[in-house]
């Protein structure tokens, strides 16, 4: 499979533009007024990963477009996060995931404006071995070309 190129899943975009730069080419509005947006894209609710990425991807299904929202409904693709730091939009909060998706996904919440409880600071390496500390720090590097993956570990490619 052919790696897609592009902002990834949370990163700034123009919701007006022909083209998102967006490697998923969606980009959803982060306000009201439709003037600034996020990388993101459709995704089956109740399905946790199907339409973010996959296993091993910082995407999660769960922005509901409507009220109402049913396993089987259209949803967006959010990206996860452990803190705040870890949002790829100034303006986004980590909120907090429910327990299971929090087990399910390996991260503590999804990037989205704030909603509730969220995940101020995280600067920590616990139980990672690679990727961000949350606070701009790194928790190391992967070798032997495996991938950093699922919050901080390393994934042979």
């Amino acid at each position: 499979e052919t790696p897609q190129v592009g902002l990834a899943l949370g990163a700034a975009c123009d919701p007006a533009a022909a083209d998102s730069g967006c490697a998923s080419h969606f980009c959803a509005c982060a306000n009201a007024q439709c003037t600034t947006g996020f990388c993101s894209g459709f995704c089956e609710y109740g399905s946790a990963l199907r339409g973010c990425g996959g296993p091993g991807s910082n995407g999660f299904c769960g922005l509901f477009i409507s009220d109402g929202v049913g396993a089987g409904d259209i949803a967006l693709c959010a990206q996860l996060c452990n803190c705040n730091a870890d949002c790829g939009q100034p303006q986004f909060a980590c909120d907090v995931l429910a327990a299971a998706d929090q087990q399910q996904t390996g991260y503590q919440g999804e990037c989205f404006l704030s909603s509730g409880q969220t995940l101020p600071v995280c600067c920590s390496c616990q139980n990672k071995v690679c990727g961000n500390d949350g606070c701009g720090g790194s928790c190391g590097t992967c070798t032997n070309g495996d991938t950093c993956v699922n919050g901080g570990q390393c994934c042979a490619a």
